[in-house]
C-alpha cells in the first residue's frame, strides 16, 4: 500500500513521486531553484545532485557561448561539479595556458585566433593604418609555437588592405578556394612570456607576454580575462589591444554595437545555498550588454595606461632593445636611463663643438686663403716698403708740401688735375 498522501508542502509528497518523475520536474528548474531544492531532505538532496536532475543541460547552455572552459571542467563528474569548477576558473584565473588557449597549430589548423589594435596612446603614425581606426575588422594575428607571430587571413577577407604593416611581398598571394592563410609580416615579430616585468607584480606563467618587433621590446602586454563576461582573454599594453575573441567595431556616435547575453547563473554556485538564491541576478538588458561589450572599443575602460608602463615606454623611445624584468629591473632601468642622458649630453656637446669649430675655420679661412695666394680672395694690401735714409725722406716731404701750396689758388678742376700729378710724381719718386 503507498504512504497516507499528506499536504502537498511536506517533504514526504515529494519522496512518494517517482523518481523520474522528480528528475523531470528538476531538469526544468534554474541553478538558484535546483540548489534551493536540495536542501529540502536527504532525499531530494541525493536526486538533485545527479546529473540527470538537470546539471548537464545547465553545463551545456553555459558553456555554448563561452569562449573558453577550463578543460578540467569539461571531464570532470559529476556536472555539479564540472558546473562549479568552471565558474571558479572564470572568475580567479588570469592568465593563459599556452597549449589551449594561446597558440595556434598551422598544421592542424586549431588554436586561438587572436584580434588586435592599436590604442590611441600609440599615436596618429600607427592608428591610421591601422584596420580597426579606419572602420573595419580588427586583424588577426596567431602566435605560433617556434616563438614567431603571423597574421591570419580567413577565406574571403580583403587582405589587400588589412595586410601588417602593408607588406608588398604578400600581395600576390591568391587565398585558396577554403581556409585560411598565414601571412609573415615584413619585420620579425617574437613572443615571449614574461614573468616579472617591470612595475608589475609577480604572477603566474602566461600572466605577461613580451612581444618583439624589428628586433626590439615592445612594452609588455598584461593577460587578464575579457569584462564582456564571456570568459574570453584579453592582452593590453598602453599601445595596443588583443583579444582572443572577435572585438568590435570601432564605436560609433550613436553608440551602436554588438551585444554579448548572460544568462545570469555563473554567481549562483558561489558560496552558501542562501547566498547563492540571493546572488542570482536577470538577464542583463540589451543596453548593459551592449555597453559592456564596447568596453573594448572604448579606450578609457582599459586599464594598463601609459602612467602604468611610462618606464618601459620611456626605454622604448629611448632605443632600447631589450627592456629590463626581474628582481633587478629598476636598477637596470636606472643604469639604462642614466647611459642614455649621458649619450644625448654627449651627442648635445659634440654638436654645439663642432659648430664653435666651424664658426672659428670660417673666420680663418679667409686668412689662410690669402696665405695660399687664392686668387678668387682680396690681396691684403701690402707694407709699405722701409725708408734708410731719413734725411732724403725729409727732404722729399718738404719738397711735396712747397709744391702744394703753389697749387692752392688753382681752381678746384685744374686742382684736382694737379693734385693727381702730384700724388704720381711723389710715387715715383718714393719708388726711386
Amino acid at each position: 500500500q503507498p504512504p497516507k498522501m499528506q499536504h502537498a508542502d511536506t517533504p514526504a509528497c515529494l519522496a512518494a513521486l517517482p523518481q523520474e518523475l522528480f528528475l523531470q520536474v528538476t531538469s526544468f528548474l534554474n541553478v538558484s531553484s535546483l540548489l534551493t531544492m536540495r536542501t529540502l531532505n536527504k532525499c531530494s538532496y541525493e536526486i538533485c545532485s545527479k546529473d540527470s536532475a538537470g546539471w548537464t543541460g545547465l553545463c551545456q547552455s553555459l558553456w555554448k557561448d563561452k569562449i573558453f572552459v577550463c578543460p578540467r571542467a569539461k571531464v570532470l563528474l559529476p556536472a555539479m561539479q564540472a558546473y562549479r569548477a568552471s565558474i571558479d576558473d572564470s572568475k580567479k584565473r588570469e592568465n593563459v595556458h599556452p597549449d589551449t588557449e594561446f597558440m595556434y597549430c598551422p598544421e592542424t589548423e586549431t588554436g586561438p585566433i587572436w584580434h588586435f589594435r592599436f590604442k590611441e596612446a600609440a599615436g596618429p603614425d600607427w592608428t591610421s593604418w591601422d584596420p580597426w581606426w579606419n572602420g573595419r575588422p580588427s586583424r588577426k594575428m596567431v602566435f605560433l609555437r617556434n616563438g614567431s607571430i603571423c597574421q591570419y587571413v580567413c577565406q574571403g577577407e580583403d587582405y589587400q588592405h588589412d595586410v601588417l604593416l602593408r607588406n608588398p611581398t604578400e600581395y600576390g598571394r591568391t587565398l585558396p578556394k577554403s581556409g585560411s592563410i598565414i601571412l609573415d609580416p615584413p619585420v620579425s615579430m617574437k613572443w615571449r612570456f614574461c614573468e616579472r616585468p617591470m612595475d608589475l607584480p609577480l604572477r603566474e606563467r602566461g600572466s605577461y607576454i613580451r612581444l618583439s618587433v624589428g628586433g626590439r621590446d615592445v612594452p609588455t602586454y598584461v593577460v587578464r580575462r575579457s569584462p564582456t563576461g564571456n570568459w574570453g582573454f584579453m592582452a593590453e599594453s598602453c599601445w595596443g589591444v588583443y583579444t582572443s575573441f572577435d572585438m568590435p567595431l570601432r564605436r560609433t556616435e550613436n553608440g551602436e554595437g554588438a551585444a554579448d547575453t548572460n544568462n545570469g547563473d555563473d554567481d549562483a554556485m558561489n558560496g552558501s545555498t542562501a547566498a547563492a538564491s540571493a546572488s542570482a541576478m536577470p538577464s542583463p538588458t540589451m543596453d548593459e550588454a551592449t555597453q559592456q561589450f564596447n568596453m573594448l572599443a572604448d579606450d578609457s575602460s582599459f586599464i594598463i595606461t601609459n602612467e602604468v608602463q611610462w618606464r618601459e615606454a620611456l626605454l622604448y623611445n629611448f632605443g632600447a632593445t631589450v627592456l629590463p624584468e626581474g628582481d633587478t629591473a629598476t636598477e637596470d632601468f636606472d643604469r639604462m636611463f642614466g647611459q642614455t642622458l649621458q649619450h644625448r649630453a654627449a651627442v648635445a656637446a659634440g654638436a654645439t663643438g663642432g659648430v664653435a669649430m666651424r664658426t672659428m675655420d670660417q673666420q680663418q679661412q679667409p686668412h689662410e686663403q690669402q696665405a695660399g695666394g687664392d686668387s678668387s680672395v682680396p690681396a691684403a694690401p701690402a707694407p709699405a716698403q722701409a725708408v734708410d735714409h731719413p734725411a732724403e725722406m725729409q727732404q722729399q716731404e718738404q719738397h711735396h708740401r712747397h709744391r702744394m701750396q703753389n697749387t692752392s689758388d688753382d681752381d678746384e678742376n685744374d686742382n684736382e688735375l694737379e693734385s693727381e700729378s702730384d700724388d704720381d710724381s711723389y710715387e715715383s719718386e718714393m719708388e726711386e
